[in-house]
């Protein structure tokens, strides 16, 4: 007798973290991993390096706390840089997809990630609107977007650091009440080119988690780096 597909499904999915992540082999690099709502998690440039500096372990031994995440990152007076924290985050994602950490954890760890990022934006953001010809500055730009198509105060314009992703964007007006994110590129003095079309945003940043916006009517064209 042949063994129900569905049983052999079900024990098939728990060999594999309860089908919550998939490894994507890579020819020039470490594995991709696609997690389960859909997002894609990558090794950073010059992983090999960063997975042993000590930004990264400072950050790894921050994701092992129980406090909630605010409070991890409201703990720690040096953020750490991003590069630290993309690696610390692929480590994570790797010990997730081997079935080392339970969802709840990695969850967990994965706010805490997003947070910092959050707060690294946040400061960006802080010391543009402290520069007396912040106005001036080319870069990236973010329109976020709290009531649809309708008037609404807290619908703001930001300039944001370079290093600032679609996601981070994102996860921040969502988190916030927001809906959308309308991103831009400016070229000094509010020499904005705007995207064709606002994102949707989600609990991890853009809604669509499939996919990168970089060639999408979500990014301007020409794009700055809008990844």
């Amino acid at each position: 007798m042949n063994p129900n597909p569905l049983i052999f499904f079900v024990l098939l999915c728990v060999s594999v973290a309860g089908c919550s992540s998939r490894i994507i082999d890579s020819d020039d690099g470490p594995p991709a991993y696609r997690i389960d709502d859909g997002s894609l998690c990558r090794a950073p440039d010059g992983f090999s390096e960063l997975a042993e500096s000590a930004g990264t372990r400072q950050v790894r031994s921050l994701f092992l706390s129980s406090a909630p995440p605010d409070e991890v990152v409201g703990m720690v007076s040096e953020l750490p840089e991003n590069e630290a924290l993309e690696a610390a985050f692929y480590l994570s994602c790797a010990e997730f997809a081997r079935g080392e950490l339970s969802k709840a954890v990695f969850s967990h760890q994965r706010r805490i990630y997003q947070d910092f990022r959050l707060a690294r934006m946040n400061r960006g953001i802080q010391r543009w609107r402290e520069e007396a010809e912040g106005f001036e500055m080319p870069g990236k730009v973010c329109h976020f977007v709290f009531n649809g198509d309708n008037p609404d105060m807290r619908n703001v314009t930001r300039m944001v650091p370079e290093e600032t992703t679609v996601d981070d964007c994102a996860f921040f007006v969502f988190h916030n009440g927001g809906s959308h994110v309308l991103l831009g590129c400016s070229a000094g003095r509010w020499k904005t080119d705007w995207a064709a079309q606002p994102l949707l945003a989600g609990p991890n940043g853009w809604d669509n988690r499939r996919r990168s916006p970089a060639g999408t009517q979500y990014v301007p064209q020409p794009n700055c780096g809008w990844e």
